[in-house]
């Protein structure tokens, strides 16, 4: 990949939340002036999260509450990618969504002919960041799938960030079900190109006037990647620079944090 735009001429930035803008309920300090920073430069900044336990309704309040004004165009979930990339594969495919209320309300108001109470016909299982998990769920996954049920799951990440370590993310959920089946999930978030592919579109974008920040190598940089834009791994969530060591997977850009990316994008 040629790297011909330099960070302060990017045209769209594509930004993981946890871990990257926030850790759980705080925000960081180097937040708010980044988006000013980005804005003056006359870039878009889109927030691109893997987290399918809440909506695109739940983030945008998130994201108001903090001081960050956002709009439906501003945030695209795993729970929209899956929604589209069911509406593509399995059109009209009934499906068990195995994860939050918010989850199912997201794929319901998408055209989705979901549900988070199965009756055995189900055809499809999502499942998702589950942050209202029960046994009796992960019962009905299994069983559908044992039935021939497609597997597909909204992301892979294994835990999620919070302020006091972390908590099991989709990732986890879909090895205990993988175990007990012997069927491996596809998964639909980061790090398929498709998730930035997508935007880059809608956007109507180049990949050379787009980078993607996150905190992960094997989601968010991994996405980066897999869909040929420049990368900017921040080291204020999951990833630390012993984790680059043999991981295979590049970064275009490390840094501390959001704060330094703002201050690196400042025009003189």
């Amino acid at each position: 990949m040629n790297h011909t735009v330099d960070l302060k001429d990017k045209k769209l930035f594509m930004l993981d939340m946890d871990g990257t803008i926030y850790l759980g309920s705080r925000l960081f300090e180097g937040t708010r002036p980044f988006l000013e920073t980005a804005r003056e430069n006359g870039a878009r900044c889109i927030f691109l999260t893997n987290n399918s336990s809440k909506s695109t309704k739940d983030y945008i309040e998130k994201l108001r509450k903090m001081g960050i004004e956002c709009g439906a165009d501003d945030v695209f979930t795993s729970v929209q990618a899956s929604a589209i990339y069911l509406e593509s594969n399995h059109k009209g495919m009934k499906v068990y969504a195995a994860g939050t209320k918010a989850m199912l309300e997201e794929l319901l108001e998408m055209g989705i002919n979901a549900t988070a109470q199965p009756d055995g016909t189900e055809e499809v299982v999502l499942q998702g960041f589950d942050t209202e998990l029960e046994y009796r769920k992960v019962e009905a996954a299994c069983r559908l799938i044992d039935n021939g049920a497609i597997f597909l799951a909204c992301n892979i990440d294994k835990v999620c960030p919070v302020e006091d370590g972390y908590i099991p993310d989709c990732g986890s959920i879909c090895r205990m079900i993988e175990s007990a089946t012997g069927k491996a999930p596809h998964f639909i978030g980061k790090p398929e190109a498709s998730m930035i592919e997508g935007v880059l579109k809608k956007e109507g974008i180049r990949a050379e006037d787009a980078v993607m920040v996150g905190d992960r190598l094997y989601t968010d940089i991994a996405c980066g990647v897999n869909a040929n834009v420049d990368t900017v791994l921040l080291l204020s969530g999951e990833t630390s620079l012993n984790d680059l060591e043999g991981s295979g997977i590049v970064p275009t850009y490390i840094m501390k944090d959001i704060a330094q990316l703002g201050y690196e994008i400042r025009k003189v």
